[in-house]
């Protein structure tokens, strides 16, 4: 199933119902700013307009897939722990959702590939380099 340049709306509908679950569910999330100090200020926002413009044109490929399901991780990695019993459960449904996404609709070729290419996060480093890039930070 090489898909270069993308899926469209006409041959693949069972992924646009699952991206506008993704989206809806990614609403329901940014409703808990108000409670949720952490996040009037989190990227999740910039990401949500970014998704929702690409499937309003009706046409998304494995890239975008990937990129959404990095910053779903990252979402999910910010407030998996939350005491905010809504929110905690909203993060892992939308988690499961573009994890299935992309199990479904991302080679596993590609997914590697860019797993590989995209793994330069703070949760890569190790600790005690984490600790130096903190001090350093701070000057």
């Amino acid at each position: 199933m090489k898909n270069i340049d993308g899926y469209l709306i006409e041959t693949h509908p069972d992924l646009f119902e699952k991206l506008k679950s993704l989206i809806a569910h990614l609403d329901e999330v940014i409703s808990c700013e108000s409670e949720v100090k952490k996040l009037k200020e989190h990227p999740i926002k910039d990401w949500h307009q970014y998704l929702f413009s690409d499937i309003y044109f009706d046409k998304i490929n494995m890239a975008q897939l990937m990129m959404n399901d990095k910053e779903i991780t990252e979402l999910f990695d910010d407030f998996k722990n939350s005491k905010n019993i809504k929110l905690k459960k909203l993060v892992s449904i939308t988690k499961s959702l573009s994890d299935e996404i992309v199990e479904c609709y991302v080679e596993s070729e590609f997914k590697l590939s860019y797993q590989k290419k995209y793994t330069s996060t703070s949760k890569n480093i190790d600790r005690n380099e984490m600790r130096n890039i903190r001090f350093l930070k701070n000057f």
